[in-house]
């Protein structure tokens, strides 16, 4: 009576191009295709789902529409959905620096414009005050706070006024420089 072989001995005795072309079938059954298909659409629908978190504020601002599913979002991501921080869309429009009302006070005025088509968030400002002999005095980074400003966003194609006052004691400033940036 002969032995009969198991299909570990098959695969052993049967050519390799059999081989490859059963490997190739398993892959093309209905099943296995509709898993991958399966598995393909939820990585698909992860990946979109981790864009809109990373890029939530400038889907907000771009199209308004999506502001209540990106909030829903953020309820269970535990994120919040602020106004966009698009720094090439500002621009100083014009700054100056002034003598206070008090002694060794100023007065800074920073004119900040949006030139984009959506609304942003107002942007920090670092000031750098320097000497009569070019020595760097003071370099700070100034929150819309700082300034006073209550509104958090500046619209579309407009722009807003930044005004401190602060004291300086002991240094005169004779130079002084703006510049825009979001933390």
């Amino acid at each position: 009576m002969r032995e009969r072989r198991s299909s570990a001995d098959d695969d052993e005795v049967a050519p390799e191009f059999l081989r490859k072309a059963e490997r190739a079938e398993r892959w093309r059954r209905p099943w296995v295709r509709a898993v991958l298909g399966l598995v393909a659409l939820l990585l698909l629908g992860a990946l979109l789902l981790q864009v809109a978190h990373h890029q939530r504020d400038r889907l907000a601002a771009t199209y308004p529409a999506t502001r209540p599913w990106l909030e829903r979002l953020c309820d269970v991501a535990r994120c919040t959905v602020g106004p966009w921080q698009h720094i090439e869309a500002i621009v100083i429009g014009g700054s100056s620096l002034s003598a206070g009302a008090a002694t060794d006070s100023y007065r800074l005025s920073v004119l900040v414009r949006n030139d984009g088509n959506v609304p942003v968030a107002v942007p920090h400002i670092e000031l750098r005050l320097a000497d009569y002999n070019g020595e760097l005095i003071t370099r700070r980074a100034l929150s819309p706070a700082d300034f006073r400003h209550r509104q958090v966003v500046i619209a579309p194609r407009s722009e807003v006024s930044l005004d401190l006052e602060f004291t300086s004691p002991g240094r005169r400033v004779a130079s002084f420089t703006v510049s825009a940036f979001y933390p």
